[in-house]
């Protein structure tokens, strides 16, 4: 007798715990667990499934225990073909963040997760049809970021699918455009606006860079003309000044015209003969008279020089054509020296 006492310690150790077992179910914090009836939901006052810790129920088949994963669901949708308001074909991916918020309206209207992501999936396919058919094809495609619509067209979809998961006590968290795909003939469109746009901006650019020229070439014409003015006011000045100095050299030259051509000649051979050169010149151009007078270059005895004449002049300054007659002289004794080899 004292050797199965083991033994029955042992089976009611575990009838025991197959009784609490029976009793008694757990809820995670992940998790919405729902208490059945024969087969029903129980009254959902009773309890609260959303929050976690350990639950009482009768044992099997008079109550039972649903649970369902309330965490954030991610459910893609398959490619989407929808045609825009201006009659362009989009082709649009979409993902949504769906969660059950209430376990008791999820198990009487779709009961398992599968069935909630088909509904969920007839529900995109119509809402993106919806929504998409109320925008243009720029409000998806565009070169403007400002232009583009996509946050305001997500909200839209999520919006109109929102309001249809709610009668199976689901929330949709979140909604986005995964991908836009354009078709051939859209993407041939598409391209062909883009260059229009790129042609339109190629030419106001270039408009824009003509209307800059011809405004700058304005301005240099007119500043131009304004130095071309300005220069020929200071030509006009500087021919006047010279004109008044060369009206009074002129003045002074007259008091003795003779002593004047000679200075003149001298000044047109200093210019000639800067360097030692050998040269032929006719004896009758001006101021080659004065070579006239030279010595023999070789073996010859050297002409005789002529008294040079008697210069004019002035009677107002006799002493000053006196002085102009021995300079023109000595000039002259100078001018005929043979340069040394």
């Amino acid at each position: 007798m004292r050797r199965n006492i083991p033994s029955m310690v042992a089976g009611v150790a575990l009838v025991l715990l197959l009784l609490v077992y029976a009793v008694t179910y757990q809820v995670r914090f992940t998790e919405i667990a729902i208490k059945t009836t024969f087969g029903k939901p129980s009254d959902p006052n009773e309890t609260d499934p959303n929050s976690p810790g350990l639950r009482f129920k009768w044992p099997w088949p008079i109550q039972g225990v649903v649970k369902y994963d309330k965490r954030i669901q991610i459910l893609d949708s398959p490619e989407e073909q929808a045609q825009t308001a201006d009659r362009q074909i989009l082709i649009l991916t979409v993902f949504a963040g769906w969660r059950i918020s209430d376990g008791v309206e999820f198990l009487q209207k779709v009961e398992t997760v599968r069935e909630a992501e088909d509904r969920l999936r007839k529900h995109l396919r119509s809402e993106i049809g919806a929504v998409v058919g109320q925008h243009s094809f720029g409000d998806f495609v565009s070169t403007d970021p400002n232009e583009l619509k996509l946050s305001k067209i997500e909200t839209e979809i999520q919006g109109g699918v929102a309001e249809r998961a709610k009668a199976y006590g689901i929330t949709i968290e979140t909604l986005g455009i995964r991908r836009i795909i354009l078709p051939q003939t859209t993407t041939e469109k598409v391209f062909d606006q883009m260059r229009a746009q790129r042609t339109a901006m190629a030419e106001k650019t270039r408009s824009e860079g003509e209307a800059i020229a011809r405004r700058i070439r304005s301005q240099a014409e007119s500043l131009k003309q304004q130095i071309l003015s300005f220069a020929a006011s200071k030509a006009k000045d500087i021919e006047a000044e010279g004109e008044v100095a060369a009206a009074k050299e002129y003045e002074v030259f007259s008091e003795d015209e003779d002593f004047a051509n000679f200075l003149r000649e001298l000044e047109f051979l200093k210019e000639a003969l800067k360097r030692r050169t050998i040269f032929f010149l006719d004896e009758k151009i001006p101021g080659i008279q004065m070579l006239k007078e030279d010595r023999a270059i070789i073996g010859g005895s050297a002409p005789k020089v002529p008294t040079p004449t008697e210069p004019k002049r002035l009677p107002a300054k006799p002493a000053a054509g006196e002085a102009a007659k021995k300079a023109s002289k000595g000039a002259r004794d100078v001018i005929i020296q043979e340069p040394k080899k």
